[in-house]
C-alpha cells in the first residue's frame, strides 16, 4: 500500500500501471497527481513544452549508467525517439535492479520533467519495456523514408555503373549487396554527424556526390594548368563509394548503433581495407574479372587514408586526397547543421548571436 496523507491509505494494485511509481518523496505528489495523466505521450522534443508536469513517453533506451552523487547514487538514461535525443535521470530510490537489462529495448517512461541548467530534464519514476502495440516505430525510430531510399539507391547505382574498369565496378557491387541491409540502417557517426538511421546511406552519396563534382570541374581547367594531370576517376569514385564500407562491420545494433568489439579494436579503416581484398578475393573464386593487384593497393590506400591525419595515413595520391576532403567536407557540413538543430531545440528563446557547441563558437541562424 501507499500511505498518503492523513494516513490515508490506497491498495497500490487498485491503481493505473502509470501511477505506480517512485518509492520515495516523489510518490505522494505523483499518487495524488494520478488524474492528470497526459492525453498523450511525449516525444523527446516536447519535453521543453511540459516543464513541471508529469509526463509518459515510449522511448529506445541507448544507455543506463549508475553514477554516485553527494547523497545518493542515480542513474543517467540515455533516451531516443524520432524526435532526438536526451539523457534523463534516475535517482536511487527508483531503481528496481532491472534497467541494466532495458538498454536496447523500447520501453514505456513515466516521470516528471525538471530543469537543469536552463534546459529540461525529464527524471524517471517508472521505467518498464513497452508492450508490441501500444507504439508506431516510426514515432520511436527516424527511417528514411522508402521513397528517399529508392531515390538514394537510384544515385548510387548510377555511380557503380559509371565505373569502366570492370574489375573495380565487380567488386563494388559485391560489397553493396552484401552490405546493403547495414547501409540503409546504420548511421554514418554514433553522435558526430549523419547519425540517424540511413545516414551511412545519406552519407556515401554525399561523398560521391562532391568527390564526382570536383571531377567534372577538375577537367573543365586542367587545360589551364601546365601542372595538371590525369586523375583516374575509377578509384576516386570506386573509393568514396567504399570509403566507409568498414563501418558496416564497426557498427551494430538496431535501432541504436553502437561500436562492435572487431570495430572497438580494429576500426571501420581497417575493416574496409579487410572487406575489399576479401570482396576481390571472392571475385577471383568466382571467375569472374577482379582488381589488378596494383589498383586493388591504391584502393586500399584510398579507404585507409580517407580520414587523413585522423586514420591510418595521410593521402599520398591525389585520388585518395580527394575523397578524403568529399569525406570531410559532407561530415562537417551536418555536423554544423546538427549542432544549429540541436542549439534551436535546446534555447529557442536565445537572443544572442552565437552559440558554444562541440564544434566551437557557432552563428545562430534565425
Amino acid at each position: 500500500k501507499i500511505y498518503l496523507e492523513k494516513k490515508k491509505s490506497v491498495d497500490i494494485e487498485k491503481l493505473p500501471k502509470y501511477h505506480i511509481v517512485q518509492r520515495g518523496e516523489n510518490i505522494i505528489s505523483i499518487a495524488l497527481d494520478y488524474q492528470k495523466r497526459p492525453a498523450k505521450l511525449v516525444q523527446i522534443n516536447e519535453l521543453k513544452n511540459n516543464i513541471g508536469n508529469i509526463v509518459e513517453g515510449i522511448f529506445y533506451v541507448q544507455d543506463y549508467q549508475i553514477c554516485s552523487g553527494t547523497k545518493s547514487k542515480y542513474a543517467n538514461v540515455v533516451i531516443s525517439d524520432a524526435t532526438g535525443s536526451h539523457t534523463a535521470r534516475q535517482w536511487e530510490e527508483s531503481f528496481t535492479g532491472e534497467e541494466k537489462k532495458l538498454i536496447g529495448k523500447i520501453v514505456s517512461i513515466t516521470g516528471k520533467v525538471n530543469t537543469w541548467e536552463g534546459t529540461p530534464s525529464l527524471s524517471v519514476s517508472v521505467m518498464e519495456e513497452a508492450a508490441e502495440g501500444t507504439y508506431n516505430i516510426s514515432d520511436i525510430i527516424k527511417c528514411l523514408p522508402s521513397e528517399q531510399e529508392k531515390r538514394l539507391v537510384g544515385i548510387l547505382n548510377s555511380y557503380i555503373s559509371s565505373i569502366n574498369d570492370e574489375g573495380i565496378k565487380n567488386v563494388v557491387k559485391h560489397l553493396f549487396n552484401e552490405n546493403y541491409n547495414s547501409l540503409k540502417t546504420l548511421p554514418a557517426g554514433i553522435k558526430m554527424h549523419h547519425s540517424f538511421i540511413g545516414g551511412l546511406l545519406v552519407h556515401i552519396v554525399e561523398v560521391t556526390s562532391i568527390a564526382d563534382a570536383f571531377l567534372k570541374m577538375s577537367a573543365t581547367v586542367n587545360d589551364v594548368k601546365e601542372y595538371s594531370t590525369n586523375i583516374d576517376s575509377d578509384l576516386v569514385i570506386a573509393g568514396a563509394l567504399l570509403h566507409d564500407i568498414g563501418k558496416c562491420m564497426e557498427y551494430r545494433g538496431f535501432p541504436c548503433a553502437k561500436i562492435s568489439t572487431i570495430g572497438g579494436l580494429s576500426g571501420h579503416l581497417v575493416l574496409g581495407a579487410r572487406m575489399l581484398r576479401e570482396a576481390n578475393t571472392a571475385i577471383i573464386s568466382n571467375g569472374n574479372e577482379a582488381i589488378d593487384d596494383i589498383k586493388l593497393e591504391l584502393l586500399e590506400h584510398i579507404i585507409l587514408a580517407s580520414n587523413g591525419e585522423y586514420g591510418v595515413c595521410t593521402p599520398r595520391i591525389l585520388e585518395g586526397l580527394i575523397v578524403y576532403k568529399a569525406d570531410d567536407f559532407s561530415a562537417a557540413t551536418d555536423g554544423h547543421l546538427l549542432c544549429l538543430a540541436e542549439d534551436k531545440e535546446l534555447h529557442p528563446e536565445s537572443t544572442d548571436d552565437f552559440f558554444k557547441s562541440r564544434s566551437g563558437y557557432l552563428m545562430r541562424r534565425r
